[in-house]
C-alpha cells in the first residue's frame, strides 16, 4: 500500500464510523417522547383548571371538562407505564451496523500501523520489543543462544564470528537476542567461577 492510499483508507474508515455514531438509541427516544407526552398532559390539566377558575364555563361544559381531565390522567398513567416497561428493553444493533463498526475499527487500526511503519516509529517500537525479548521468532532465539554460547566459551572459529557479525548487522531481532543471551552466558560464567571460591572460603573457615 502506497503512502497516498493511507489518507483514503483513513477517510473511508471514518465515513464508516459516522453512520454508526449517528444512530440514536431507540430506547432513549421512546423514553423521551413518553416523558414529553406526560408533560403535555400536565399542561392540559392546568389549562382545564384555569378555564374552570374563570367562571365563564357553563354547567353543561363542566361534565366534559371533568371527562377531559380524566382522560389526561389516564394518558399520564399510560406514559408512566411505558417508561417503566422500557427498563426491560435493550437496544439491538442491526447486523449491518455491527459489520460497519468492525470494518471501521479494522481500517483505522490498519491505517495506524501503516502510519507508524512509514514514519519510522514502528521500527523503534519493534527494537524496543526485541530488547525485552518480544516478537522474536523461536528459531531466531535458538540460533542466537547457540551462537552466544559459542562466543562466551570461545569455541567460535573466525568464520563463525564473521557470520555472526554479518547476521547481527542485518537482523535486528537476532542482534537483540544475541546480546541478551551473551550477557546471560557471561553472568552464568561469573557465577560458576565464583561458586568454588565461596566453597573454599567456607572450608578454610
Amino acid at each position: 500500500m502506497t503512502r497516498n492510499a493511507l489518507p483514503t483508507l483513513t477517510l473511508l474508515s471514518l465515513l464508516a464510523i459516522l453512520p454508526c455514531s449517528g444512530c440514536q438509541s431507540s430506547k432513549a427516544e421512546i423514553d423521551r417522547r413518553a416523558q414529553h407526552i406526560a408533560m403535555l398532559a400536565d399542561d392540559t390539566l392546568d389549562e382545564l383548571d384555569a378555564a374552570v377558575a374563570t367562571g365563564d364555563v357553563g354547567d353543561a361544559a363542566l361534565s366534559h371538562i371533568a371527562s377531559a381531565k380524566s382522560n389526561q390522567h389516564q394518558i399520564k398513567d399510560e406514559a408512566d407505564k411505558a417508561r417503566t416497561a422500557l427498563h426491560g428493553v435493550e437496544d439491538a444493533t442491526p447486523w449491518w451496523g455491527r459489520t460497519l463498526g468492525n470494518l471501521a475499527i479494522a481500517g483505522v487500526l490498519i491505517a495506524l500501523v501503516i502510519l507508524l511503519w512509514q514514519t519510522g516509529i514502528g521500527f523503534v517500537i519493534k527494537r524496543l520489543c526485541y530488547a525485552i525479548g518480544l516478537l522474536i521468532p523461536r528459531s531466531t532465539k535458538a540460533s542466537a543462544a547457540l551462537d552466544a554460547e559459542a562466543i562466551a566459551r570461545r569455541r567460535a572459529c573466525p568464520e563463525q564470528r564473521e557470520s555472526i557479525a554479518a547476521r547481527r548487522a542485518s537482523d535486528p531481532a537476532y542482534d537483540a537476542e544475541f546480546v541478551r543471551q551473551k550477557k546471560r552466558k557471561q553472568r552464568d560464567e561469573v557465577s560458576r567461577h565464583a561458586l568454588p571460591k565461596e566453597h573454599m572460603e567456607i572450608a578454610t573457615s
